[in-house]
């Protein structure tokens, strides 16, 4: 069956944001010979390019900043993918730096399908690094690059000069310096983080950021990442906040992208746990 021409849905001045997915996921398959794809949302693909080197793509920047006129939108296209394209390949691919390492929140069942997937690559490759973090949530390590987030591997730390007990702390502090400021909205009893789209769920290892909020509520903070743009925050004390982060984590998970998990966590002695109610 022929596939429909990704460049039709261009000329709509309005492109719902799952068309522009899938769009771009034919585009690529056309100007990259070889490459496979797979949709992980919307704005977000994996791509094994022809070389074999699995990229993540986020395409949330180039839908926001599509021109308006048909033959800039096709040029800017195509000019994203061709930056794929050239990605350097096998050995003259660099190495990994320190500076770009950065950490993703994810659920069980993204682990469980990376896992998979992984397990049915035709050459075998070095173990993806990924932590189990509390609950069903997982820190997945990764390069943030100009182009890519690119997963990383456990052979990849000692090219980068990097021991896994370090991982963790030289992430975390990558993901301050990279995030923008984080913003808040908040009530009486809890509220919602921002910080540009992309590592919301992430604040969650953020510490120092807690540690400002907690002050301002009663009870312990509970905490939930229903989808990898939104965290949620309320007073484990207030009845209120427990609704409120059910009833949005429940919404999300309806009709949401980027999702993650609605398990609800607990802040105490400065860690997260799995919450459960104690009446």
């Amino acid at each position: 069956m022929a596939r429909a021409d990704w460049r039709l849905p261009l000329r709509n001045q309005e492109i719902k944001p799952g068309v522009f997915t899938r769009l771009m996921q034919s585009a690529i398959l056309e100007l990259i010979p070889g490459a496979k794809v797979r949709s992980t949302g919307e704005f977000e693909l994996t791509v094994m390019l022809p070389n074999e080197q699995e990229v993540q793509i986020w395409l949330g920047n180039l839908y926001g900043n599509l021109s308006e006129d048909y033959e800039d939108r096709l040029g800017e296209v195509e000019h994203f993918i061709h930056g794929l394209s050239v990605l350097p390949m096998g050995d003259d691919l660099p190495p990994p730096s320190i500076e770009s390492i950065v950490p993703q929140i994810k659920d069980g069942r993204y682990v469980d399908e990376l896992t998979q997937l992984e397990s049915g690559a035709e050459e075998p490759q070095s173990p993806l690094l990924i932590e189990s973090l509390v609950a069903d949530l997982h820190v997945v390590y990764a390069c943030d690059t100009e182009h890519a987030i690119i997963p990383l591997r456990e052979d990849d730390l000692p090219v980068i000069g990097v021991s896994g007990a370090d991982l963790r702390s030289i992430a975390v502090e990558n993901l301050r310096r990279l995030l923008p400021p984080i913003e808040s909205q908040q009530n009486d009893f809890g509220g919602m983080l921002f910080c540009g789209g992309a590592y919301e769920a992430s604040i969650l290892l953020l510490d120092d950021v807690w540690e400002q909020i907690e002050p301002q509520y009663v009870g312990p903070l509970l905490a939930c990442v229903p989808a990898r743009d939104m965290m949620l925050f309320g007073d484990a004390s207030d009845e209120k906040a427990l609704d409120m982060i059910r009833q949005i984590a429940d919404e999300v998970e309806q009709g949401g992208s980027y999702l993650i998990s609605r398990t609800i966590l607990v802040r105490r002695d400065g860690r997260w746990e799995e919450f459960e109610r104690r009446d």
